[in-house]
């Protein structure tokens, strides 16, 4: 599943198995006891999707719907309760990595590469070094880390960081082990970035995925 947090109080998800839905829910944590709520549904069934908050709207970006990749991504209004549908990608892509950055929204890795939205359109910006389907990625310090993932073939343990102001990718030191989504999870907690869950074997040669890569 996709997760975010709003303000602290309120956690939203979205499920992002392979079984499609449509399904929200949120967590009131001032609630006791607590307990989870279906809220609005997402136009679109999907699965594999990314998900993050921008200025109190949530986005759903692209995913799966159970017969092929989406490049639709729609926004929910946390406060107006509002959803509608925002500028697609120029590609449909499933397994993307959604992070933001600086009143951006960046979309990540997936079937076809790197790009951001602010406002009203996509652009692409400058690639990664390796392929990365299904990363983790997670907002530190002014840049956006890329985390894991695989390229269709092979797992990977490595990190990529992004850095807006240069324009450039750099490679990091390597996690100890390879993990990747649905199931790892990044979070940066006083002025850490943690990665928790979902260790796969980085010598596995992942046969069951049939991805195109850029």
């Amino acid at each position: 599943m996709s997760l975010v947090v709003q303000d602290g109080h309120f956690v939203y998800y979205a499920f992002s198995s392979l079984c499609t839905f449509k399904s929200v829910f949120r967590l009131d944590l001032s609630l006791h006891p607590l307990s989870w709520v279906e809220t609005k549904s997402m136009y679109y069934q999907r699965s594999q999707l990314g998900v993050a908050i921008l200025n109190y709207w949530i986005y759903a970006v692209d995913g799966f719907n159970g017969n092929h990749e989406l490049n639709e991504v729609e926004a929910f209004d946390v406060h107006t309760k509002e959803l509608k549908m925002v500028s697609s990608m120029s590609t449909s892509r499933a397994n993307v990595g959604v992070g933001v950055l600086d009143n951006f929204l960046y979309a990540i890795g997936g079937f076809s590469g790197v790009s951001r939205q602010h406002l009203n359109g996509w652009t692409s910006i400058v690639e990664m070094s390796i392929c990365h389907t299904s990363p983790g990625v997670g907002v530190l310090n002014g840049q956006i880390y890329v985390i894991g993932g695989h390229d269709g073939q092979w797992y990977h343990k490595s990190v990529e960081v992004y850095n807006p102001k240069t324009k450039h990718w750099t490679s990091i030191v390597d996690m100890h082990v390879c993990c990747t989504n649905p199931g790892m999870s990044v979070v940066v907690l006083h002025g850490l970035l943690y990665v928790l869950g979902e260790e796969v074997n980085c010598n596995c040669n992942n046969l069951l995925i049939n991805v195109a890569l850029e």
